[in-house]
This record gives structure tokens, sequence and C-alpha cells, in this order.
């Protein structure tokens, strides 16, 4: 659609003003840019294909050799055979490059897999150790309990105790307290009598 519109525009122009443009050179143009594209878009796609299949690469490349020499008019300049041997080598080189690579993840993968089952294994260990902890803990926690609840025992009898003895206590203070008040009134009767006493014998002297 763009060459189409270009060459709309180049119509265009050839109405306006057919003097001033050159429809040859215009063309050429036109078709080196379409090469250049073409070139540009062969060579994207090969380099897509390179690794898949080697064998349209190298003709690829043959053809855009016999292209260059075409196009530089002069083919006693170039070495197709070595330049062929070159493009050959750089292929074989980036298939054991490739090959290679395939190794290495293989061995990645290896590897990637060896660590997760070795990283599965220590999860199972740690949720083992979790349970053993879990279950130690509660042992513990069982051991805690019954001392309490034993010590819980023992204060239960020392407060019985302590309200048994203090029942005595204030059963011995009540005592002490009735017989500090029976001494008292005890003081107050002899005190009587002696008064009494005295009171006698001074009414006789």
């Amino acid at each position: 659609m763009a060459y189409k519109a270009q060459m709309h525009s180049w119509k265009l122009k050839q109405e306006k003003n057919p003097a001033k443009l050159n429809i040859e050179a215009q063309l050429k143009k036109v078709h080196a840019r379409l090469r250049t594209e073409a070139r540009k878009y062969n060579s994207c796609k090969t380099q897509h294909k390179k690794l898949n299949n080697i064998s349209e690469a190298m003709a690829y490349k043959a053809q855009m050799h016999s292209w260059k020499l075409k196009q530089e008019k002069n083919p006693a300049k170039l070495n197709i055979e070595a330049q062929l041997k070159k493009v050959h080598a750089r292929l074989r080189t980036e298939a054991r490059k490739n090959n290679s690579c395939k190794t290495q993840h293989k061995k990645l993968n290896n590897i990637s897999e060896a660590m997760a089952y070795k990283a599965q294994m220590h999860s199972w260990k740690l949720k083992q150790e979790k349970n053993l902890a879990k279950l130690n803990t509660e042992a513990q926690h069982q051991k805690v309990h019954a001392r309490l609840r034993t010590e819980a025992r023992k204060n239960n009898s020392c407060k019985t105790q302590h309200k048994k003895l203090n029942n005595i206590s204030e059963a011995m203070a009540h005592k002490a307290q009735m017989h500090s008040w029976k001494l008292k009134q005890e003081e107050h009767t002899t005190k009587l009598k002696i008064e009494a006493q005295l009171k006698k014998s001074v009414n006789l002297r």
C-alpha cells in the first residue's frame, strides 16, 4: 500500500510538472529501497531459520554472494569458496554454541531439580522437627500443668491451714481479751474491798 501511495504521489507530481522529474531515476531509487527492505527481511528470516535449517541459510548466503558479485560487476575480486567456507565455519560455531547451551540448560535443569528435591526434603525435615518440637512443647506444658495443679493443691491446703490458724488465733485473742477483762474486774473488786477495809479501820479509830 505504501508503494501504491508512493506511485500515486509520483503520478500526481508527473501530472503537475513532468519536466522536473526523472522517471528512470525515481524508479531506480524505489527498486533499490525495495531490494534493501527485501534483504533486511530475508536476513531476519535467515537469522530465525539458522539453527533449525542450516542448509537453507547456506543456500541463501551463496545467493546473496552471487547477487553481490553481480552488483559489483567484478566476480574476479571475490573468492566465493572462501566466503562460503567462512559462512559454514560461522554456522558450525553457532550450532556448537547452541548445542553447548542445550547441554548447559540440561545440566542446570538437573541441578535445579536436585535442588528442588533437596529443598522439599529440607522442608519435610523442618516440618518433622516442628512436629517433634510441638510434641515436646505439649509434653512440657503437661508437666507444667501438673506441677501447677500440685502447687495449687498445696496452696489450697496452705490456705486451709492459714484459715484454721486464723480461727485459732482469733479464738485465743478473744479468750485473752476475756481473761484481761476478768482480771480488770477482779482488780476493781479487790480495790473496792481494800478501800472498804481502810474506811472501817478509820472509823474504828
